[in-house]
Protein backbone atom coordinates (compact mmCIF):
# COMPACT_ATOMS: atom_id res chain seq x y z
CA UNK A 1 0.00 0.00 0.00
CA UNK A 2 1.40 3.41 -1.01
CA UNK A 3 1.33 6.44 1.24
CA UNK A 4 -0.36 9.69 0.29
CA UNK A 5 1.52 13.00 0.34
CA UNK A 6 0.22 14.16 3.71
CA UNK A 7 0.53 10.72 5.29
CA UNK A 8 4.11 10.35 4.07
CA UNK A 9 5.18 13.75 5.44
CA UNK A 10 3.57 13.00 8.79
CA UNK A 11 5.28 9.61 8.95
CA UNK A 12 8.69 11.07 8.11
CA UNK A 13 8.42 13.83 10.68
CA UNK A 14 7.42 11.37 13.34
CA UNK A 15 10.62 9.43 12.68
CA UNK A 16 12.70 12.61 12.61
CA UNK A 17 12.51 13.50 16.30
CA UNK A 18 15.91 12.91 17.92
CA UNK A 19 15.80 11.25 21.32
CA UNK A 20 18.18 10.01 23.97
CA UNK A 21 18.61 6.68 22.18
CA UNK A 22 19.79 8.48 19.05
CA UNK A 23 22.28 10.54 21.03
CA UNK A 24 23.71 7.39 22.57
CA UNK A 25 23.93 5.41 19.37
CA UNK A 26 25.43 8.31 17.38
CA UNK A 27 26.14 7.58 13.72
CA UNK A 28 24.51 4.11 13.86
CA UNK A 29 21.12 5.61 14.75
CA UNK A 30 21.42 8.18 11.98
CA UNK A 31 22.23 5.43 9.47
CA UNK A 32 19.25 3.31 10.61
CA UNK A 33 16.91 6.29 10.35
CA UNK A 34 18.10 7.13 6.82
CA UNK A 35 17.64 3.49 5.76
CA UNK A 36 14.09 3.54 7.13
CA UNK A 37 13.23 6.73 5.24
CA UNK A 38 14.68 5.38 1.99
CA UNK A 39 12.44 2.32 2.32
CA UNK A 40 9.40 4.55 2.72
CA UNK A 41 10.44 6.54 -0.33
CA UNK A 42 10.66 3.39 -2.42
CA UNK A 43 7.16 2.40 -1.30
CA UNK A 44 5.71 5.70 -2.56
CA UNK A 45 4.45 5.77 -6.17
CA UNK A 46 3.44 9.40 -6.19
CA UNK A 47 6.19 11.62 -7.73
CA UNK A 48 5.10 14.73 -5.87
CA UNK A 49 5.12 12.84 -2.61
CA UNK A 50 8.64 11.57 -3.32
CA UNK A 51 9.97 15.07 -4.01
CA UNK A 52 8.46 16.47 -0.85
CA UNK A 53 9.76 13.52 1.11
CA UNK A 54 13.26 13.99 -0.34
CA UNK A 55 13.38 17.63 0.77
CA UNK A 56 12.25 16.64 4.25
CA UNK A 57 14.86 13.86 4.27
CA UNK A 58 17.71 16.26 3.52
CA UNK A 59 16.62 18.91 6.02
CA UNK A 60 15.94 16.46 8.83
CA UNK A 61 19.21 14.58 8.19
CA UNK A 62 21.19 17.80 8.62
CA UNK A 63 19.28 18.62 11.79
CA UNK A 64 19.87 15.12 13.17
CA UNK A 65 23.60 15.23 12.50
CA UNK A 66 23.96 18.64 14.14
CA UNK A 67 21.83 17.57 17.11
CA UNK A 68 23.77 14.34 17.56
CA UNK A 69 27.13 16.12 17.45
CA UNK A 70 26.14 18.79 19.91
CA UNK A 71 24.69 16.20 22.27
CA UNK A 72 27.44 13.58 22.19
CA UNK A 73 30.22 15.95 23.26
CA UNK A 74 32.73 14.52 20.82
CA UNK A 75 32.84 10.97 22.22
CA UNK A 76 33.91 7.90 20.30
CA UNK A 77 30.34 7.23 19.19
CA UNK A 78 30.52 10.45 17.20
CA UNK A 79 33.44 9.36 15.04
CA UNK A 80 32.77 10.31 11.46
CA UNK A 81 30.12 12.85 12.39
CA UNK A 82 31.63 15.27 14.90
CA UNK A 83 35.00 15.76 13.21
CA UNK A 84 35.15 19.45 13.93
CA UNK A 85 38.84 19.27 14.80
CA UNK A 86 39.71 18.31 11.23
CA UNK A 87 37.89 21.24 9.70
CA UNK A 88 39.83 24.24 8.44
CA UNK A 89 39.26 27.46 10.39
CA UNK A 90 36.39 29.52 9.04
CA UNK A 91 37.11 33.13 8.19
CA UNK A 92 34.70 35.89 9.07
CA UNK A 93 34.67 39.43 7.85
CA UNK A 94 35.71 42.00 10.43
CA UNK A 95 34.79 45.63 10.00
CA UNK A 96 38.25 46.81 10.97
CA UNK A 97 40.21 44.14 9.13
CA UNK A 98 39.13 43.78 5.53
CA UNK A 99 41.84 43.78 2.89
CA UNK A 100 41.44 43.59 -0.86
CA UNK A 101 42.73 40.03 -1.01
CA UNK A 102 40.38 38.82 1.74
CA UNK A 103 42.95 37.72 4.28
CA UNK A 104 40.71 38.32 7.28
CA UNK A 105 41.86 36.85 10.58
CA UNK A 106 38.62 36.05 12.40
CA UNK A 107 38.15 32.39 13.33
CA UNK A 108 35.48 30.21 14.82
CA UNK A 109 36.85 27.92 17.51
CA UNK A 110 38.49 28.03 20.88
CA UNK A 111 39.55 31.29 22.43
CA UNK A 112 42.92 32.63 21.25
CA UNK A 113 45.91 32.16 23.50
CA UNK A 114 49.48 33.38 23.71
CA UNK A 115 51.91 30.76 22.43
CA UNK A 116 55.64 30.42 21.99
CA UNK A 117 56.60 31.22 18.38
CA UNK A 118 56.74 28.32 15.94
CA UNK A 119 58.88 30.43 13.61
CA UNK A 120 61.46 33.16 14.17
CA UNK A 121 62.90 35.74 11.77
CA UNK A 122 66.39 35.95 13.24
CA UNK A 123 68.17 38.32 10.87
CA UNK A 124 69.74 40.18 9.24
CA UNK A 125 69.44 43.77 10.39
CA UNK A 126 68.82 46.26 7.55
CA UNK A 127 68.04 43.45 5.10
CA UNK A 128 64.25 43.82 5.05
CA UNK A 129 63.13 42.03 8.22
CA UNK A 130 60.32 44.52 8.91
CA UNK A 131 58.93 44.32 5.37
CA UNK A 132 59.08 40.52 5.49
CA UNK A 133 57.23 40.45 8.81
CA UNK A 134 54.56 42.87 7.60
CA UNK A 135 53.97 40.91 4.39
CA UNK A 136 53.75 37.55 6.17
CA UNK A 137 51.36 39.13 8.65
CA UNK A 138 48.82 39.48 5.83
CA UNK A 139 48.29 35.73 5.89
CA UNK A 140 45.22 34.63 7.88
CA UNK A 141 47.09 31.64 9.34
CA UNK A 142 50.04 33.71 10.55
CA UNK A 143 50.20 35.97 13.62
CA UNK A 144 53.25 38.22 13.84
CA UNK A 145 54.72 39.79 16.94
CA UNK A 146 55.56 43.32 15.85
CA UNK A 147 57.81 44.19 18.81
CA UNK A 148 61.38 42.87 18.72
CA UNK A 149 61.79 40.92 21.95
CA UNK A 150 65.57 40.47 22.16
CA UNK A 151 64.81 37.57 24.47
CA UNK A 152 67.49 35.11 23.36
CA UNK A 153 70.12 37.83 22.84
CA UNK A 154 69.68 39.62 26.14
CA UNK A 155 70.76 37.94 29.39
CA UNK A 156 68.37 39.97 31.52
CA UNK A 157 65.37 39.13 29.34
CA UNK A 158 66.39 35.48 29.03
CA UNK A 159 66.70 35.13 32.80
CA UNK A 160 62.96 35.93 33.08
CA UNK A 161 62.14 32.55 31.57
CA UNK A 162 60.05 31.18 28.71
CA UNK A 163 56.76 31.98 30.43
CA UNK A 164 57.70 35.66 30.34
CA UNK A 165 58.64 35.28 26.67
CA UNK A 166 55.34 33.59 25.85
CA UNK A 167 53.40 36.39 27.49
CA UNK A 168 55.04 38.88 25.12
CA UNK A 169 53.56 37.13 22.07
CA UNK A 170 50.39 38.17 20.27
CA UNK A 171 47.39 35.91 20.89
CA UNK A 172 46.71 33.27 18.23
CA UNK A 173 44.44 30.34 17.49
CA UNK A 174 45.63 26.74 17.32
CA UNK A 175 45.47 26.78 13.53
CA UNK A 176 47.80 29.77 13.31
CA UNK A 177 51.58 30.16 13.36
CA UNK A 178 53.14 32.76 15.64
CA UNK A 179 56.24 34.51 14.30
CA UNK A 180 58.69 36.62 16.28
CA UNK A 181 61.35 38.85 14.73
CA UNK A 182 64.60 40.01 16.30
CA UNK A 183 67.44 40.59 13.77
CA UNK A 184 70.09 40.68 16.47
CA UNK A 185 69.69 36.95 17.08
CA UNK A 186 71.73 36.28 13.92
CA UNK A 187 74.92 37.78 15.32
CA UNK A 188 74.44 36.76 18.96
CA UNK A 189 76.62 33.85 20.06
CA UNK A 190 74.12 32.52 22.62
CA UNK A 191 70.89 32.84 20.61
CA UNK A 192 71.16 29.61 18.57
CA UNK A 193 71.54 27.34 21.58
CA UNK A 194 68.89 29.14 23.60
CA UNK A 195 66.36 28.90 20.77
CA UNK A 196 67.24 25.23 20.30
CA UNK A 197 66.50 24.59 23.97
CA UNK A 198 63.11 26.24 23.58
CA UNK A 199 62.15 24.25 20.47
CA UNK A 200 64.64 22.20 18.47
CA UNK A 201 62.16 21.92 15.58
CA UNK A 202 61.41 25.65 15.31
CA UNK A 203 61.37 27.11 11.80
CA UNK A 204 63.95 29.82 11.23
CA UNK A 205 63.81 32.55 8.59
CA UNK A 206 66.86 34.53 7.56
CA UNK A 207 66.62 37.45 5.14
CA UNK A 208 69.82 38.70 3.51
CA UNK A 209 70.96 41.47 1.22
CA UNK A 210 74.18 42.17 -0.62
CA UNK A 211 76.66 42.65 2.29
CA UNK A 212 77.89 45.97 0.89
CA UNK A 213 74.38 47.30 0.30
CA UNK A 214 73.35 46.17 3.78
CA UNK A 215 76.38 47.90 5.31
CA UNK A 216 75.59 51.20 3.56
CA UNK A 217 71.93 50.93 4.58
CA UNK A 218 72.91 50.42 8.22
CA UNK A 219 75.27 53.38 7.99
CA UNK A 220 72.49 55.57 6.56
CA UNK A 221 70.34 54.65 9.55
CA UNK A 222 73.06 55.68 11.99
CA UNK A 223 73.55 58.99 10.20
CA UNK A 224 69.82 59.72 10.35
CA UNK A 225 69.51 58.83 14.03
CA UNK A 226 72.50 60.97 14.97
CA UNK A 227 71.14 63.85 12.91
CA UNK A 228 67.93 63.76 14.94
CA UNK A 229 70.08 64.43 18.01
CA UNK A 230 72.07 67.15 16.22
CA UNK A 231 75.12 64.91 16.03
CA UNK A 232 77.23 64.67 12.89
CA UNK A 233 78.22 61.07 12.23
CA UNK A 234 81.68 60.54 10.63
CA UNK A 235 81.89 59.84 6.88
CA UNK A 236 81.53 56.19 5.84
CA UNK A 237 85.10 55.95 4.60
CA UNK A 238 86.46 56.95 8.01
CA UNK A 239 84.41 54.25 9.69
CA UNK A 240 84.98 51.27 7.40
CA UNK A 241 88.69 51.80 6.71
CA UNK A 242 91.53 51.65 9.22
CA UNK A 243 94.66 53.78 9.34
CA UNK A 244 96.30 51.64 6.64
CA UNK A 245 93.36 52.00 4.26
CA UNK A 246 92.22 48.41 4.76
CA UNK A 247 88.66 47.42 5.62
CA UNK A 248 88.20 47.73 9.36
CA UNK A 249 86.89 44.39 10.60
CA UNK A 250 86.46 45.88 14.07
CA UNK A 251 83.68 48.15 12.79
CA UNK A 252 80.40 46.52 13.80
CA UNK A 253 78.63 47.23 10.51
CA UNK A 254 81.36 45.31 8.71
CA UNK A 255 81.21 42.45 11.19
CA UNK A 256 77.47 41.93 10.67
CA UNK A 257 77.95 41.60 6.90
CA UNK A 258 80.45 38.76 7.27
CA UNK A 259 77.60 36.26 7.13
CA UNK A 260 79.55 33.00 7.24
CA UNK A 261 80.97 33.71 10.70
CA UNK A 262 77.46 33.97 12.13
CA UNK A 263 75.69 31.16 10.27
CA UNK A 264 78.29 28.67 11.50
CA UNK A 265 76.92 28.97 15.04
CA UNK A 266 73.36 28.31 13.85
CA UNK A 267 74.36 25.23 11.86
CA UNK A 268 75.84 23.75 15.02
CA UNK A 269 72.30 23.39 16.39
CA UNK A 270 69.94 23.42 13.43
CA UNK A 271 69.81 21.50 10.16
CA UNK A 272 69.94 23.61 7.04
CA UNK A 273 66.43 22.50 6.05
CA UNK A 274 65.11 24.31 9.14
CA UNK A 275 66.48 27.62 7.90
CA UNK A 276 64.70 29.39 5.07
CA UNK A 277 66.74 32.12 3.43
CA UNK A 278 64.89 35.03 1.86
CA UNK A 279 66.59 37.09 -0.82
CA UNK A 280 66.15 40.60 0.56
CA UNK A 281 67.14 42.21 -2.73
CA UNK A 282 64.45 40.25 -4.59
CA UNK A 283 61.92 41.06 -1.87
CA UNK A 284 62.29 44.67 -3.01
CA UNK A 285 61.80 43.93 -6.73
CA UNK A 286 59.41 40.95 -6.56
CA UNK A 287 57.92 40.52 -3.09
CA UNK A 288 55.26 38.05 -4.22
CA UNK A 289 57.78 35.35 -5.17
CA UNK A 290 59.70 35.59 -1.90
CA UNK A 291 56.50 35.55 0.17
CA UNK A 292 55.23 32.57 -1.84
CA UNK A 293 58.39 30.63 -0.99
CA UNK A 294 58.10 31.63 2.68
CA UNK A 295 54.49 30.40 2.77
CA UNK A 296 55.66 27.08 1.37
CA UNK A 297 58.40 26.79 4.00
CA UNK A 298 55.99 27.59 6.83
CA UNK A 299 53.50 25.02 5.59
CA UNK A 300 50.58 27.41 5.20
CA UNK A 301 48.37 27.78 2.16
CA UNK A 302 49.23 30.29 -0.54
CA UNK A 303 46.76 33.04 0.35
CA UNK A 304 48.79 36.20 -0.24
CA UNK A 305 48.04 37.08 -3.85
CA UNK A 306 50.28 38.89 -6.31
CA UNK A 307 47.81 41.69 -7.01
CA UNK A 308 47.91 42.89 -3.40
CA UNK A 309 51.37 44.37 -4.02
CA UNK A 310 51.88 47.60 -5.91
CA UNK A 311 54.97 49.68 -6.55
CA UNK A 312 54.95 53.03 -4.78
CA UNK A 313 57.01 55.45 -6.88
CA UNK A 314 57.27 57.93 -4.02
CA UNK A 315 58.60 55.36 -1.57
CA UNK A 316 60.65 53.51 -4.15
CA UNK A 317 59.48 50.06 -3.07
CA UNK A 318 56.42 47.82 -3.04
CA UNK A 319 53.50 48.51 -0.73
CA UNK A 320 50.32 46.61 0.05
CA UNK A 321 47.06 47.40 -1.70
CA UNK A 322 44.29 47.48 0.90
CA UNK A 323 40.61 48.35 1.02
CA UNK A 324 39.50 51.64 2.52
CA UNK A 325 38.11 49.87 5.60
CA UNK A 326 41.51 48.53 6.62
CA UNK A 327 43.27 50.10 9.59
CA UNK A 328 46.68 48.62 8.71
CA UNK A 329 49.21 50.95 7.06
CA UNK A 330 49.58 50.18 3.32
CA UNK A 331 53.29 51.06 3.34
CA UNK A 332 56.19 50.82 5.75
CA UNK A 333 57.09 53.86 7.82
CA UNK A 334 59.27 56.81 6.88
CA UNK A 335 62.36 55.17 8.36
CA UNK A 336 62.12 52.35 5.81
CA UNK A 337 63.48 52.74 2.31
CA UNK A 338 65.72 55.57 3.48
CA UNK A 339 67.83 57.20 0.76
CA UNK A 340 71.44 56.01 0.88
CA UNK A 341 74.24 58.59 1.03
CA UNK A 342 76.53 58.77 -2.02
CA UNK A 343 79.44 56.34 -1.76
CA UNK A 344 82.73 56.65 -3.61
CA UNK A 345 83.06 54.00 -6.32
CA UNK A 346 86.58 53.10 -5.21
CA UNK A 347 85.30 52.42 -1.69
CA UNK A 348 82.53 50.23 -3.07
CA UNK A 349 85.07 48.26 -5.10
CA UNK A 350 87.33 47.85 -2.05
CA UNK A 351 84.40 46.57 0.02
CA UNK A 352 83.32 44.14 -2.69
CA UNK A 353 86.82 42.73 -2.93
CA UNK A 354 86.93 42.38 0.84
CA UNK A 355 83.64 40.45 1.01
CA UNK A 356 84.24 38.26 -2.06
CA UNK A 357 85.96 35.31 -0.39
CA UNK A 358 83.79 35.64 2.70
CA UNK A 359 80.66 35.43 0.57
CA UNK A 360 81.99 32.29 -1.08
CA UNK A 361 82.45 30.65 2.32
CA UNK A 362 78.90 31.55 3.16
CA UNK A 363 77.57 30.12 -0.12
CA UNK A 364 79.32 26.82 0.57
CA UNK A 365 77.74 26.58 4.00
CA UNK A 366 74.18 27.22 2.79
CA UNK A 367 74.52 25.36 -0.55
CA UNK A 368 73.26 28.39 -2.42
CA UNK A 369 74.72 31.46 -4.08
CA UNK A 370 73.62 35.05 -4.67
CA UNK A 371 74.60 37.57 -7.30
CA UNK A 372 76.06 40.22 -5.06
CA UNK A 373 78.51 41.82 -7.47
CA UNK A 374 76.27 43.83 -9.79
CA UNK A 375 73.84 45.51 -7.41
CA UNK A 376 73.94 49.28 -7.20
CA UNK A 377 74.78 50.58 -3.72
Amino acid sequence: MSLGSDDLQTSLLQHATPDVTLRRSGSCAVAEWITSVKARLRSSKNLRSKLIALVILVVVTVILIMYTCLSCGGGTQCAGICSFSSLKPMKLKADDEVTCNSTEKAFIGKNPAKRLPQAIIFGVRKAGTRALLEFLGLHPDIVVNVVEQHFFSNDVNYSKGLEYYREQMSASYEQQITIEKTPKYFIDIMAPERIYRMNHSVKLILILRDPVVRLVSAYAQLVAKNKENNITYPPLEEMVLDENGDVNLDYKLVQVSVYYKHIIHWLEFFDLHQIHIVDGDKLITDPYYEIYEAEKFLGVGHKIQRDIFFFNKTKGFYCVRQCTSSTSPPCLGETKGRQHPPVDKKLVEKLRNFFEDKNEKFFQLIHRSFNWTTLIV
